[in-house]
């Protein structure tokens, strides 16, 4: 069946962005596939999937897009994102390849299962696998060690089964020849432009063209519903002179808070590079390291440093002496940092390889990991901590005042006699862009008033920097208005359709000409066009004197010496183009054997992704597979 299928997989050119989402199982994967389960989310071929696997696979795809997005997560993206049918084509999937593993007695022991286990770094301390670290790490994903070992297993089966099925997609050097010369040819091309603005003093249009221009296109003109409202924004940083913070409460506060006041340890270095490519040959490499070590030798037996790295440095650095200032640990990579934090001042390292060649490093000052002292940090703490009470104080004030306003002029009357307190009426917004008076506010501002019955005074809505209780007091409903009233519009835009038809009839007359003399160059010479060359492109490039068009360029790469002029003239962004064919230029080989390797492998990559993204839609097509109503839309 694997082999079958593996010979039907189809045009492996075609970009699948899907991937390889449906194998991401751990700490993702279906759970448990105990058929005896009375609530089911869903059958397939017999074998049910129970409401508890599809509640877990949707909680950990909200967690993961929770990581992701943060607090931008809300219910109307996870409606937009579908994520309850994200969760069920996930399980589905899942025990579709379980299913397919056991029909093809694909096993996963139980000691290839407790290697995985120990070996992911996650559960280990000092390089070793620790049980309490383990359990810590699945109590903090709220998994038990049976649930998480089931989705291991599952995971570990569905990687064999794929690497079964993919075992016989390879790419040859011809198929990765052929990719690269698509990828990197270069194309120059001659094009005439026809610039819709260009024909702007030659169309012209009547009145009874405008107005039947706006009976057929009225919908285009109708407004959007506009809302007015009126509300009260509780700042919290007007009321920080209201608040007091005590000495206690910072020692507290500080005491409470020691890590996040943690100076990290720093060294102050200087080093020689010498550039080595990551992929360089070993002979390279090995010369390269050679003369790193001699000049080690060199700045140990007294030469001084900051000389030789000017002299022999191929970093950016070398002008400078090598000098890298101070830096943390996590400021360099990582086999540069391990080394330049295990010297002493004044020690110089061998010779340290990096992803961007041999360094020598000598360490000028070094100081140890610290922690600020209170008085350091005691301003940054009270202003800290007062406007965390001035923010608790204003939503207070919030809450008071929402208790009191059940619609009406509640808002107007409550706030009479309050200096503090200012109750302001925006002008009429829509939807979309909200009060301009509110800025960047103004968008979540018009989500929350539209969802309001008229009168009625919001629930407490956390706006940018303040709490605002929000009243909708007036709304105007979408309407077509009179032709009047939009006049200028219509003429606008179908002027601008008029310069559109302008220019293409033109382009589309001067490709004829082209076709008749058999060249563009003369036939911009007897139509009087102006006829312009541009320089060699690659296809996702820009192209020199239009700027970037990808229309145009997958227009252009269309065309050959065979075929010098397209069909029709070009619809680009910024116009209407004719172009023909002026010169092609593939890769040499030098290039391509330098990246021949990289490119077989991302196109067995892009080949295996296909092909399993293939393989789960067969297998969906072929399997009875039944969701329960109700659980996904």
């Amino acid at each position: 069946m694997l082999n079958k299928m593996r010979q039907s997989a189809g045009s492996w050119m075609i970009k699948i962005l899907l991937g390889l989402v449906v194998l991401a199982f751990i700490f993702m994967g279906a759970g448990s596939f105990n058929s005896g389960r009375k609530n089911r989310a869903a059958t397939v071929n017999g074998e049910p999937i129970s409401i508890n696997d599809y509640q877990q696979t949707h909680q950990q795809i909200i967690d993961r897009l929770r990581q992701r997005f943060g607090q931008r997560l809300d219910n109307e993206m996870l409606e937009r994102l579908n994520v309850k049918k994200q969760a069920m084509n996930q399980v589905i999937e899942d025990e579709l390849l379980r299913q397919t593993a056991k029909e093809h007695d694909i096993r996963v022991t139980s000691a290839e299962l407790t290697d995985s286990i120990t070996k992911i770094p996650a559960f280990q301390k000092n390089g070793r696998f620790n049980q309490q670290q383990y359990q810590m790490v699945l109590n903090q994903n709220r998994l038990s060690p049976a649930a998480f070992e089931a989705m291991q297993r599952q995971s570990m089966l569905t990687r064999k089964l794929s690497e079964i099925a993919k075992s016989g997609l390879h790419v040859s050097p011809e198929e990765a020849r052929q990719w690269y010369n698509w990828r990197n040819a270069q194309i120059r091309i001659h094009y005439a432009a026809f610039s819709p603005g260009d024909f702007a003093d030659t169309v012209s249009v009547t009145e009874k063209a405008l107005k039947d221009y706006y009976e057929k296109h009225k919908e285009q003109y109708k407004t959007r519903p506009q809302l007015q409202a009126r509300y009260i924004k509780f700042r919290p940083a007007s009321y920080t002179s209201r608040v007091e913070v005590s000495e206690a409460e910072i020692e507290s506060y500080y005491a409470d808070n020691k890590k996040q006041y943690e100076q990290p340890a720093t060294v102050k270095a200087r080093h020689i590079l010498l550039k080595v490519p990551r992929d360089a040959d070993p002979e390279l490499v090995a010369k390269k390291r050679e003369k790193a070590a001699e000049l080690m030798e060199k700045a140990r037996s007294g030469r001084d440093f900051a000389d030789l790295a000017k002299a022999h440095s191929e970093g950016p650095s070398s002008s400078k002496g090598g000098d890298l200032g101070t830096f943390t640990r996590k400021d360099m990579v990582a086999p540069f940092a391990d080394k330049a934090f295990s010297l002493k001042p004044g020690e110089i390292s061998e010779p340290v390889r990096t992803r961007f060649g041999w360094h020598v490093i000598k360490v000028e000052e070094k100081t140890e990991k610290s922690i600020q002292p209170l008085s350091a940090v005691k301003k940054k703490i009270r202003s800290s901590l007062a406007m965390r009470k001035a923010r608790d104080k204003a939503y207070d004030e919030a809450v008071a005042m929402y208790n009191k306003s059940f619609g009406g002029d509640d808002l107007v009357q409550n706030s009479r006699g309050r200096e503090d307190i200012q109750v302001q009426t925006t002008d009429y917004f829509t939807r979309k862009n909200g009060p301009e008076a509110l800025g960047d506010n103004a968008g979540k501002f018009a989500e929350t008033a539209f969802k309001l019955p008229l009168m009625e005074v919001s629930d407490i809505a956390e706006i940018g920097d303040g709490y605002f209780l929000i009243q909708a007091i007036d709304k105007k409903e979408a309407r077509i208005p009179e032709f009047a009233a939009v006049r200028a519009e219509v003429k606008q835009d179908l002027l601008e359709q008029e310069q559109q038809e302008a220019a293409r009839e033109a382009a589309r007359k001067f490709l004829q000409a082209a076709r008749s003399h058999q060249s563009i160059e003369q036939a911009g010479k007897n139509e009087g066009v102006t006829v312009e060359t541009t320089g060699f492109f690659q296809r996702n490039q820009r192209i020199p004197g239009i700027g970037k068009d990808p229309k145009l360029a997958e227009t252009a790469f269309g065309l050959s010496g065979d075929k010098p002029l397209p069909k029709n003239p070009v619809d680009g962004r910024k116009g209407f183009y004719v172009i023909a064919f002026a010169d092609k230029k593939l890769p040499g080989d030098e290039s391509f054997t330098k990246e021949k390797d990289r490119v077989i492998r991302r196109l067995q990559q892009q080949k295996q992704r296909e092909y399993m993204s293939a393989w789960i839609s067969h297998l969906r097509a072929t399997s009875d597979i039944e969701i329960t109503k109700g659980l996904i839309r």
